[in-house]
């Protein structure tokens, strides 16, 4: 089971950087298996970050099914990883999927009612087509309303693992509340995966049970800025919330600008993750 992990997180984390990721045993004695030659697995990648790429002209983007499909199967993964075999049989209760979704402000509701629904074709395409888990087991989505906040996010991870005896977490709209979820999956064991969080910590810090799909700020940023530099833009103000998101994009954007040294002026405006009305900021960039 703990090389099926780690060879879940290699695949998300070489996902994030667009790099090579490769896995070797570790030779630490203490974590080798009853063969004491297994060993663990770990998960290496380089650092260096891959300059965007545009798509070629007429160039179709990917089929959304897809992407469903794959999260359907990385679902599957985890599941595997969480649960013990042997212990899945069809006449049993579903397998429950956790989903921290923001449904209400100040998080973004439209954000979350869209992760609800893939999430819902997933959960649709496992029971039909894949013909559940592991000997057919079913599987079930318990939603919880994270609103955007740190604390929520946890209330409701603590609440699917506790209570609802979640095997996996995902969901994790807004990254502050999927960092924060992590610090108490540690501890827990129950694994997350993030679906639309950037932050690049979310898996920075290498925690065996934090996973995601979505690509992480460095690359973001370097594909806005080969933009910014092949329209010859000299003067860009950024607008970011007050959040791990908005402050981890600003801050990577002001050190790749300073590295290629792009001579690129930059204007920072921030605001509160709260706020629904961006005119006077706007007013303050035409200014």
């Amino acid at each position: 089971m703990a090389r099926l992990m780690n060879w879940v997180r290699c695949r998300c984390l070489a996902r994030d950087r667009q790099t090579s990721s490769q896995c070797q045993p570790a030779k630490s004695a203490a974590r080798a298996g009853p063969q004491g030659a297994g060993g663990r697995m770990k998960c290496r990648q380089s650092p260096a970050r891959v300059p965007f790429q545009p798509r070629a002209s007429g160039t179709s983007t990917e089929d959304p099914m897809n992407t469903i499909l794959r999260l359907a199967a990385l679902l599957v993964l985890l599941l595997a990883a969480a649960l013990p075999f042997g212990a899945l049989k069809a006449a049993d209760p579903p397998v429950v999927i956790g989903l921290v979704i923001p449904l209400s402000p100040p998080g973004d509701p439209t954000a979350g009612q869209l992760i609800r629904r893939g999430a819902e074709l997933a959960v649709d395409h496992i029971n039909g087509p894949m013909g559940g888990v592991i000997d057919g087991r079913k599987v079930a989505l318990s939603v919880q309303d994270s609103q955007g906040r740190t604390e929520g996010g946890v209330a409701a991870y603590r609440r699917l693992v506790s209570e609802e005896r979640a095997a996996a977490v995902t969901g994790f709209f807004h990254s502050s509340v999927n960092l924060a979820a992590n610090e108490v999956a540690k501890e827990l064991g129950v694994p997350t995966l993030g679906t639309q969080t950037s932050a690049a910590d979310i898996t920075a810090k290498h925690y065996d049970v934090a996973f995601r799909t979505h690509v992480i700020d460095p690359v973001r940023t370097a594909a806005w800025l080969d933009f910014i530099k092949a329209r010859n833009f000299k003067k860009v103000s950024l607008l970011a919330e007050t959040t791990d998101y908005g402050i981890g994009l600003l801050t990577e954007t002001e050190q790749q600008s300073k590295e290629r040294k792009l001579g690129i002026e930059l204007q920072a405006i921030t605001f509160d993750h709260g706020t629904t009305d961006l005119t006077p900021l706007l007013l303050q960039v035409k200014a």
